[in-house]
């Protein structure tokens, strides 16, 4: 019930990002009617194809009787549709009602993320005192809904401000910008912003500092020990295996090159700067080993330790939508094996979905890294095992367990091949074998990453020792990567919302064909 619930929910949510209003509530009355017919209809439809006096026993024993219940049970829970789209309207309302005003402005707020120098300027969210925009905003669209339907509550809003190089400023600072806000640009690039709950752009503002550590003490910490992890990668290696390591431990990617960037698009690889489930899983086995033995085997006290450097792992790496969604999702698994219960995947999944959304609605559908992510995982989950059956070989899991790998990388990249190209314009149909080459060396390499920071804090001279391993772990990664770059065989057809729905109709009918096949095959 929960399951089905929070995806009626989701679904509400989706189509009001879609921008639906009333029509939600004719989805809504359409669908309920559509289940509600099968439901009653099933049973009498099964009736006239078998045998009189067979009917009950065949509703018993066939899926048409769970199907029938689970009808009614979806028909009953489409009004929750209604209540995701309203719940994002209301969030929506309250963005617009945070707006500020365009044109010249002085403004004054702090910065809320970690700027990082890229291309000549630093991006900082700056998240603005209320009575330095919100009359100025109210001024600037006095025939806002959201602003007259919220008159009485003092919105918080926000802009992206590209700084310039001096003054530093960094998370905490309490700043005062003056120059000209622009409404983001182009339509993609506004919705992108719209889900960090940005409503402005300034460019190369005039920008004085007034006071620092005026954020979290702890998020300040956090951001500190990440410049401190990638400051020992920039004095032991090489910069671009530098930049390379700090993405893969880390997920800092300020420091990318676009000769770099434009290497990891072309070979498939981008994604493995872009912390996710896997380097979370790596990190939680980790340290959650590492507790049991510091700790004399305490496993709850373990348990305790490795949620907290989750938890902590996440602020640091700037609470991307991947991260989260992995971290949640790493929580309730170490949750489940620490209390003795199942863990279930799908639950997992859409618990985890329903919590990000919930906090911001707009991440659903405006967010490409919660598309992916979210995506990529229900590949691996139900994909998978599927293609296993065709890598599998009586048990052989291959060198470095590569025939697990490949039917991982497979599903993940088939599931999100729409996304991609409709995001990217392109996939690359040789980045499987790119992925299969570097995916079992990643775990090597962050921790020997994370033991030459370590070792750096102490003495630089080691570090630059343990830094040899880390060199030639990024070296080979690197190199595949620019391999794979100049042999990409990219793929760019022109797709659209009908041709990614048959898509995924084909991948899903594809994936319940050959399970039942499957599970046939094996009662026989």
């Amino acid at each position: 019930m929960l399951f089905y619930g929070a995806l009626t929910f989701l679904l509400g949510v989706l189509l009001a990002s879609l921008g639906l209003t009333y029509q939600v509530l004719l989805i809504v009355a359409a669908l309920a009617a559509v289940l509600l017919i099968v439901g009653f209809f099933a049973p009498r439809f099964i009736s006239v194809l078998a045998p009189q006096g067979e009917t009950s026993g065949i509703l018993e024993v066939s899926p048409w009787g769970a199907m029938r219940r689970r009808c009614f049970v979806l028909a009953a829970l489409a009004p929750l549709i209604i209540a995701g789209s309203v719940y994002y309207h209301f969030d929506d309302m309250r963005f617009r009602a945070s707006a500020v005003s365009l044109g010249t402005q002085t403004l004054r707020g702090v910065v809320v993320n970690d700027p990082v120098l890229r291309d000549g300027y630093r991006s900082a969210f700056i998240r603005l005192d209320p009575p330095a925009h919100g009359a100025a905003a109210g001024r600037a669209r006095p025939n806002d809904p959201a602003r007259t339907a919220l008159s009485g509550w003092r919105p918080v809003g926000r802009v992206i401000a590209n700084l310039p190089p001096y003054p530093a400023v960094r998370y905490g600072d309490e700043v005062s910008l003056a120059g000209v806000v622009k409404q983001p640009e182009p339509e993609g690039y506004a919705r992108y912003l719209a889900k960090e709950r940005v409503s402005g752009v300034m460019n190369r503002p005039t920008v004085t500092v007034v006071a620092r550590g005026q954020g979290s003490p702890i998020q300040s910490a956090l951001f500190s020990l990440k410049h401190a992890v990638t400051g020992v990668f920039a004095r032991v290696l090489p910069a671009e295996d530098a930049s390379f390591l700090s993405g893969l431990t880390v997920g800092e990617r300020g420091a990318f090159s676009d000769e770099l960037k434009n290497s990891m698009q072309r070979s498939g690889t981008t994604h493995l700067v872009a912390l996710s489930g896997y380097n979370i899983t790596i990190l939680g086995e980790a340290v959650m080993g590492a507790a049991l033995w510091l700790i004399s085997r305490r496993r709850r006290a373990a348990f305790l330790v490795t949620l907290a450097v989750i938890l902590g792992f996440v602020c640091m790496a700037g609470a991307e939508a991947s991260v989260v969604r992995a971290a949640i999702m790493g929580s309730l698994a170490l949750a489940a094996k620490e209390t003795g219960r199942l863990f279930d995947v799908r639950q997992a999944v859409v618990l985890a979905g329903l919590a990000m959304v919930l906090v911001n609605p707009k991440v659903l559908a405006f967010d490409v890294g919660f598309q992916l992510s979210f995506v990529a995982l229900l590949g691996i989950v139900y994909l998978e095992p599927v293609l296993r059956r065709f890598t599998a070989s009586r048990g052989n899991k291959g060198f470095l367990d590569w025939r697990t790998t490949l039917s991982t990388t497979a599903a993940a990249q088939l599931a999100v091949a729409p996304i991609l190209i409709a995001q990217f314009g392109m996939v690359s149909v040789t980045s499987l074998a790119a992925n299969l080459l570097i995916l079992a060396a990643v775990p090597i390499t962050m921790g020997v990453g994370f033991l030459t920071a370590a070792v750096g804090a102490a003495s630089i001279l080691l570090a630059q020792v343990v830094g040899l391993v880390a060199w030639a772990l990024t070296q080979y990664e690197l190199g595949v990567i620019r391999l794979f770059s100049l042999i990409s065989v990219p793929v760019a057809p022109a797709i659209s919302w009908a041709g990614a729905f048959a898509y995924y109709a084909v991948l899903i009918g594809f994936v319940v064909w050959m399970t039942r096949t499957h599970l046939k095959n094996a009662h026989t």
